[in-house]
């Protein structure tokens, strides 16, 4: 131990080097480099020439050299102490992991005057933790490619129900394969979203219902009008599929039963209020429903799709209708 430092009590000495802890002390204005902990084997013996700032500037990795100096200069200047991680190379050459503390002290006027570095090793936690994100990593590229895989085997089904759909004259059983293409080509559309977004769980609904509103089969596309937030609203995949599925039946039924004499308006809205309810809505100015109609209890395949969905997400459906069109809307807790 280098006579700089105060020479700690047996106790205080044996808990110290337990602890597998370097404690290095620079004496600011003798340039002077003592030790009061310094573990066996850790670090190469630097010698009496390299006892000072210099000498200790060089345990560390060279890659880290100009960044220490940084924030010595910084410490020096502010006198605020500091805390990161860096990088040294120890005595047989190999690359440790420092987690990284300095004080300064400073005399009565104020000057600099002593600081301690404490260096733990962390190493093993940084290995442990880029294992994790390589596994994290490989995870997510799988999760990615089985999506990318899922969604080409949903288009090629919608291929082939269109393809049937070609074979037959009966224009009942047309409407029928068009909307089995087009909810198959909505959870092949959650599908493309996965894999193309940022994170392979979550799917941004702003950005998956309007191509999925823009695949259905409409008149005139820009009679769609969208009220969207402008930041992501993600929800993770197990809410996104429904959801996809009951904006294409919404869609649909606005589309092919509200407007009898032309196409007009569809809106649709997506938004989350302050205690986390997202509410979708679908509206249009067309006739409403038929007369009598109970929404709730009707037994028709669109609208007990909509009730199904909507309780895959523990959703409340809501349809409003009049003379001025309908609006059907559902909210539901990510």
């Amino acid at each position: 131990m280098n006579t700089l430092c105060d020479a700690p009590d047996d106790t205080l000495l044996t808990i110290l080097e337990a602890s597998g802890a370097l404690i290095a002390v620079w004496d600011i204005p003798t340039d002077r480099l003592g030790w009061m902990s310094r573990p066996a084997g850790l670090l190469p013996d630097t010698g009496p020439d390299n006892a000072d700032f210099n000498g200790l500037t060089a345990l560390y990795h060279p890659e880290e050299q100009p960044a220490f100096r940084r924030r010595i200069a910084d410490l020096l200047e502010a006198g605020e102490d500091f805390e990161g991680e860096a990088r040294i190379v120890d005595v047989g050459g190999g690359i440790r992991w420092m987690a990284e503390r300095g004080r300064l002290q400073r005399s009565r006027t104020g000057a600099p005057v002593r600081l301690t570095l404490v260096l733990t090793d962390i190493t093993a936690r940084r290995l442990a933790e880029e294992e994790l994100r390589a596994a994290a990593k490989a995870r997510t590229v799988l999760i990615r490619e089985m999506n990318h895989r899922m969604k080409n085997s949903l288009q090629m089904v919608a291929s082939l129900v269109q393809l049937h759909r070609m074979r037959t004259r009966d224009e009942a059983a047309r409407a029928v394969f068009d909307d089995a293409t087009a909810r198959v080509r909505a959870v092949a559309e959650v599908h493309r979203l996965l894999y193309q977004g940022d994170r392979a769980g979550d799917v941004d609904l702003a950005a998956l219902l309007r191509p999925l509103a823009e695949n259905v089969d409409v008149a005139d596309p820009e009679r769609l009008h969208f009220d969207m937030p402008d930041a992501p609203l993600e929800v993770p995949v197990e809410q996104a599929v429904p959801v996809g599925l009951i904006v294409n039946e919404l869609v649909v039924n606005a589309n092919r039963h509200a407007y009898a004499g032309g196409p007009g308006p569809i809106r649709i809205g997506l938004a989350r209020d302050g205690r986390g309810t997202i509410r979708l809505t679908v509206a249009d100015e067309g006739r409403g429903l038929p007369a009598g109609l109970n929404w709730r209890n009707a037994n028709s395949l669109g609208m007990m799709l909509l009730r199904t969905l909507t309780s895959q997400i523990d959703g409340e459906l809501e349809i409003e209708s009049g003379p001025l069109g309908t609006r059907a809307s559902v909210a539901w807790q990510v």
